[in-house]
């Protein structure tokens, strides 16, 4: 594990975590002892949760087929390698653009922007310039990071 996060906000950090031997990054929150609590915000207190929100509005599970739409734009936008930027807040932030605003709409939102790449990534800009404040933006990655991370996870025995 990589104890050294590049990013961090309030009483939370984010740092990556690898399995041994896969390979296999993901991003993880955690409590940090010397922050102050007080300047977290209740975005960020949810981000720990297992239930994800954003501004109280229950988010939908991020799915393969949202998987595959978030992969498929980051690819076409030209996005670093994601383990190159999920354990950086200021890096990650587009991708916690994409992420929360793909597991906020249903597929009839963006099933006419899936075709132009530059349309949806246009959509999701105008949504996070509108729904996501400059002191909201750590709580949007953190939020972020831990459904992609929760995405990730592997099947328990018996749930599949």
């Amino acid at each position: 594990m990589n104890s050294a996060p590049r990013g961090s906000h309030g009483s939370f950090r984010l740092s990556i975590s690898t399995r041994p031997g896969k390979g296999v990054s993901q991003p993880l929150v955690h409590e940090d002892p010397g922050a102050d609590p007080s300047s977290d915000d209740a975005d960020v207190a949810a981000a720990t949760s297992d239930e994800f929100a954003w501004r109280g509005i229950p988010l939908q599970p991020f799915t393969a087929t949202r998987a595959g739409i978030f992969f498929g734009l980051r690819l076409a936008m030209g996005a670093p390698p994601l383990h190159r930027t999920i354990d950086d807040v200021d890096a990650f932030q587009s991708d916690s653009h994409r992420i929360l605003w793909l597991s906020l709409h249903t597929p009839a939102d963006w099933v006419n922007l899936r075709s132009s790449a530059i349309d949806l990534q246009v959509a999701i800009d105008q949504w996070a310039d509108e729904n996501i404040s400059g002191s909201e933006a750590p709580a949007a990655v953190l939020v972020a990071a831990q459904i992609y991370a929760a995405s990730r996870r592997p099947p328990v025995a018996g749930e599949f």
